[in-house]
């Protein structure tokens, strides 16, 4: 079993292993890794890789396999502030990629594709062309060079679900089903406790309500998803708000386990 508190972040070299090494991943995946190594490897990026694409990149790494919800988006953060595009532009054209689709969001940030030739194992060029969405947070003073660790993006994911409670499903049904693949044998309640925010604490309550839940399983009815975990989308919902209902809860001791949407006393 993997250990979550001994996993540090994953290097640009780690994920181009993967590339190279991995025989199991398809041409279209190895491409996008590729190009995110090569995203990552820039000095003048220093960029961090989080979000649902950082947990899909750790799955092959530690498991050599994927456990988790497919994407097809990278959502990356930079401390760099000034002259973005231009730094895009050079470092594209060096690869060998193109960007596609510049544009400014609401947020700030700057959205576009990265273009790239598909490659197969042995870094060929097939012929075909593939397009990586790329989300980009630029001016991030706290951006960390490299992947973030499953549990980081775990614990980010879990909090945004509990802050923004009409927020897309997709942060609810990757904490569980990464909940699944790192704590095959359940969590105990004193960890997911320190997995949430102090400044979140005091709403738990608020949250698990029958209105939420009943809006999450309407979202659940249209939101899609690959992934190799048998946990459906429904079973994501009803874990969530068992693992909530479940931390406030005083009858359930600390020391109880979550395991596949119910709490048991320790073995």
């Amino acid at each position: 079993m993997v250990n979550l508190e001994e996993m540090s972040r994953l290097e640009s070299k780690d994920i181009l292993k993967l590339v190279k090494s991995h025989t199991d991943i398809t041409d279209e995946d190895r491409t996008t890794m590729y190009v995110i190594a090569k995203f990552l490897e820039n000095e003048k990026f220093k960029a961090s890789l989080s979000g649902a694409y950082s947990l899909y990149i750790n799955s092959f790494h530690y498991f050599g396999e994927s456990r988790v919800r497919k994407t097809i988006d990278a959502d990356f953060s930079t401390r760099l502030k000034e002259n973005v595009e231009t730094y895009l532009d050079s470092w594209s054209k060096k690869c060998g990629f193109k960007i596609e689709g510049m544009k400014t969001t609401r947020a700030s940030n700057l959205k576009f594709k990265i273009v790239s030739p598909v490659i197969n194992r042995n870094l060929q060029k097939t012929g075909d062309f593939i397009k990586v969405q790329v989300d980009l947070n630029i001016g991030d003073d706290e951006s960390e060079q490299g992947v973030a660790s499953p549990k980081e993006v775990m614990v980010n994911k879990f909090n945004l679900k509990l802050t923004v409670v009409d927020r897309r499903l997709k942060d609810l049904v990757d904490f569980i089903i990464n909940i699944d693949a790192y704590y095959p044998d359940g969590i105990s309640k004193s960890e997911l406790i320190d997995m949430v925010y102090a400044e979140n604490k005091r709403e738990l309550a608020e949250i698990s309500t029958i209105e939420n839940i009943q809006d999450c399983l309407r979202q659940a009815e249209k939101f899609s998803f690959s992934s190799a975990s048998k946990i459906s989308k429904q079973e994501c919902v009803t874990w969530f708000f068992n693992i909530i209902n479940g931390l406030i809860d005083r009858g359930i001791p600390d020391s109880y386990v979550f395991f596949r949407g119910d709490w048991y006393p320790p073995k």
